[in-house]
C-alpha cells in the first residue's frame, strides 16, 4: 500500500508540475525500500513458504488487497485537483501511511518484547 500512494504522490506531483507533492513521492517508496532492509520484514523466502501453508489465507489476502487499491481508485473525483490542489488525496494518504507506521512500531515493539523474555528464560 505505502508503494502504491508512492507512485500515486509521485504521478499526480509529475502531472500538476508540483515539487512538493514529487518529493513526498520519492521519500515515500524510499521510506519503503529502506522498511523492506529491516529484520522486521519477511524475506520472500519466508513469505513464499507461508503462502504454500497458507493457500486459502494468502489468496484471500490477495484479493482483499486488491479490492480495497482498486475501490480507493474508484472513489477519487474525476478531477483531482479541483478546489486548488491534492488535499483530500494527500490527507488520506498521510493517514494510510501513518497507520501503517503505527502498525508496524507495534509489531517491532512486540517481536522485540517477545525476544527480549524468550532470552531471559
Amino acid at each position: 500500500m505505502g508503494l502504491y500512494f508512492g507512485y500515486l504522490m509521485l504521478g499526480f506531483g509529475i502531472l500538476t508540475n508540483r515539487s512538493v507533492v514529487i518529493s513526498v513521492g520519492v521519500l515515500i517508496l524510499f521510506g519503503m525500500f529502506a522498511g523492506t532492509r529491516t529484520t522486521y520484514v519477511a524475506s520472500a523466502a519466508e513469505l513464499s513458504e507461508w503462502g504454500n501453508k497458507n493457500g486459502r489465507l494468502s489468496l484471500v489476502l490477495l484479493v482483499s488487497i486488491l479490492v480495497s487499491v482498486l475501490g480507493f481508485t474508484a472513489s477519487l473525483p474525476s478531477d483531482i485537483t479541483s478546489g486548488g490542489g491534492l488535499t483530500n488525496i494527500v490527507a488520506h494518504g498521510v493517514g494510510i501511511l501513518f497507520g501503517m507506521a503505527v502498525a508496524g512500531s507495534l509489531r517491532y515493539h512486540y517481536k522485540r518484547s517477545s525476544a527480549e523474555e524468550s532470552a531471559a528464560d
